[in-house]
């Protein structure tokens, strides 16, 4: 069974480390990702990709723990 990721754009590498911490923490099973902004204005940065089952749960996670997102996408769509 095939299951689709998503990924939290979060620019630095230490912050994409950071949030995977949290998330692993929090038994999300998730892997630090280099990404680029679907716009082209930022250049790369670092993320974290996790199954979009779990947008919902790692969305609030993140927030709690004071992590700031610069976009989520996955699939064929920013979400």
């Amino acid at each position: 069974m095939y299951y689709q990721n998503c990924t939290a754009s979060l620019g630095s590498q230490t912050r994409a480390i950071k949030a995977q911490h949290i998330l692993t923490r929090a038994s999300i099973p998730c892997t630090v990702v280099a990404s680029t902004s679907k716009d082209g204005k930022r250049g790369c940065g670092y993320g974290v990709e996790f199954p979009c089952s779990m947008l919902s749960q790692v969305k609030t996670i993140l927030e709690q723990n004071k992590v700031a997102v610069r976009e989520y996408s996955g699939g064929d769509r920013s979400l």
